[in-house]
């Protein structure tokens, strides 16, 4: 993959939220977290309070989904960015 994020934009991995516990009971839209995480793997070079390898957090709305040889990708905006964790 070789996708260059611009315009203050960071690239993660999109992890799949939980749909079910672990208890097999399956959970209702306004019943998942309403916040998610993921690894950064790309960023726009103006972008200066995360790295590429570190976890942005942000609220779960806020990506730009993309697929990208099966796999997805979600655009984020730097100013969604809510934290860092590395």
């Amino acid at each position: 993959m070789n996708i260059q994020p611009l315009n203050r934009h960071v690239l993660v991995e999109v992890n799949k939220a939980e749909e079910q516990t672990s208890f097999g009971i399956v959970l209702p839209e306004s019943g998942r977290e309403t916040f998610e995480k993921s690894k950064v793997v790309a960023k726009d070079p103006s972008v200066e309070i995360i790295e590429v390898g570190q976890t942005a957090h942000y609220k779960l709305y806020a990506l730009s989904i993309i697929n990208v040889d099966g796999k997805e990708y979600g655009f984020l905006k730097e100013d969604e960015i809510l934290a860092v964790e590395d």
